[in-house]
């Protein structure tokens, strides 16, 4: 999963490298999403589609997600029904920080370790290849249908 997803191509030339990868407070729409860098956020994002729609984000660095920041999942104009989690992927060169208290949506692929804050969450899965440490995070499967 994790050489799949790294070898997609982006959807767009405007989802490469979005704000040098610091993408505090943006909303993202369907599509592959790509950084040569790592990627950080300090206030929330937001992923709008529907039901359907699938996101990959791809960073050859590592993901930082601040603490007390969320994800949000919006559905779009029109839609009766969000993103689901099961169809957002992170797929991340580096590792994951997870701050206390911030929640994440999507299943991540991880090269490296993946480690999740106090009272954090995870609407998702982690796939580490070395080692995901959990300090009293919560992380549910996603759901599989809408």
């Amino acid at each position: 999963a994790y050489t799949d997803a790294a070898g997609r191509n982006v959807s767009s030339s405007a989802n490469l490298n979005v704000k040098g990868g610091s993408i505090t407070g943006e909303t993202f729409t369907t599509g592959v999403y790509e950084w040569g860098s790592s990627v950080v956020f300090n206030t929330g994002i937001s992923i709008k589609g529907n039901s359907t729609d699938i996101f990959l984000f791809k960073m050859s660095g590592s993901l930082t997600v601040a603490e007390n920041t969320m994800v949000t999942l919006v559905a779009a104009d029109g839609s009766d029904a969000p993103p689901l989690a099961k169809n957002i992927v992170w797929q991340v060169g580096g590792s994951v920080s997870v701050g206390a208290s911030a929640h994440l949506e999507g299943v991540l692929l991880v090269a490296k370790e993946a480690a999740f804050g106090t009272a954090s969450s995870l609407n998702g899965r982690i796939l580490s290849q070395t080692a995901a440490t959990l300090d009293q995070a919560i992380i549910v499967a996603p759901q599989l249908s809408p």
